[in-house]
């Protein structure tokens, strides 16, 4: 594996209790050194379906070495195949032994949504596995949680410079396993108000992938925790030749709040200043939803309805109104 000035590791898995466990690696290269983050959090559903937060941690680790599909630290390692991802990590807060097993597309059969700024490919996003059967274990707070054959999800950012800025202003993500549909999406919108997405699809065993998603937005809604404005249904579309899909995303529950990883007590103020400043300061919320899918090709139409997915929104730079979305009534 090839790293670039900054590189984000991210999986996630939801436990047969729906219990949601999402962890990612952070790589930035600071001249020829790197600087190495691991950050976790677990959400739990109480018994009136709000999830409460059962940790969120931040660890600085070592990177060792990395080759054709191995990283290794001195707590532990994570090693990426074409089929099967194993992730060892532990931590004084936290200890994972998880194994992702490809159960749909991986990263070969899939090609980057690329941010591409003036003629310079700026970021680059692609999932790891599209779906993947999830077992093995993850231990924090005294809790220690066994995860057998659930489904999870992982995915890879690469930054090739790091910016004075990320070009980044708002963004839409999404996953969705279900029966015979798996699919995930990812939209931009970037600080100059162009936007770069793309969007990857498996039912029934046949995949496809989408670029230059349309989005439109019915309903708002503020969360004052975070200061934002998120979109809480939205529809997104697109069109290619004789195929469509029409998306629609609702009754968003926030089961994690993301705010900017602040690394100050293990990088020090200075740069945990300089990070906040050139990542945007993002602000996030992933939710447990649900989703409405429309699927054409040629005269056959599959619809799917009141479909479980996990979305998300994150916020760059304190956007604020008006708002770049196109609005729907």
């Amino acid at each position: 594996m090839k790293l670039s000035g900054f590189n984000k590791i991210f999986f996630d898995v939801v436990t047969e209790k729906r219990e949601y466990l999402i962890f990612y690696i952070s790589i930035l290269k600071v001249r020829r050194c790197y600087l190495t983050f691991l950050q976790s959090q677990w959400s739990v559903p109480c018994s009136s379906g709000i999830y409460l937060s059962q940790f969120n941690i931040t660890s600085k680790i070592k990177l060792l070495n990395i080759c054709e599909n191995e990283i290794a630290f001195v707590e532990g390692r994570i090693v990426i195949e074409d089929d099967n991802t194993n992730v060892k990590l532990s931590t004084p807060l936290l200890e994972i032994d998880l194994n992702y097993v490809n159960v749909s597309l991986s990263s070969n059969q899939m090609t980057d949504m690329v941010v591409d700024i003036s003629g310079h490919n700026i970021l680059s996003w692609r999932p790891i596995y599209l779906k993947s059967k999830v077992t093995g274990s993850f231990k924090a707070n005294g809790s220690n949680v066994n995860v057998i054959d659930s489904y999870g999800y992982s995915d890879l950012v690469r930054i090739r410079n790091i910016p004075l800025k990320v070009p980044v202003s708002r963004l839409l993500w999404g996953r969705l396993h279900s029966g015979n549909i798996d699919l995930t999406f990812s939209l931009i919108i970037n600080r100059n108000k162009s936007s770069d997405s793309k969007l990857f699809l498996s039912v029934d065993d046949k995949s496809m992938e989408f670029s230059n998603l349309s989005l439109s937005v019915r309903e708002e809604t503020a969360y004052s925790r975070l200061s934002i404005i998120y979109p809480s249904i939205y529809y997104i579309n697109v069109k290619d030749k004789d195929k469509e899909i029409s998306l629609e995303i609702y009754d968003q529950n926030a089961v994690i709040i993301n705010e900017f990883m602040d690394v100050k007590n293990q990088a020090g103020s200075l740069m945990s200043s300089l990070a906040r400043h050139i990542s945007g300061d993002p602000k996030g919320i992933k939710f447990m939803a649900k989703a409405n899918v429309i699927f054409k090709n040629n005269l056959v139409i599959k619809e799917f309805h009141g479909l479980p997915m996990i979305s998300e929104y994150v916020c760059f730079y304190q956007a604020s109104p008006p708002y770049f979305f196109q609005r729907s009534s």
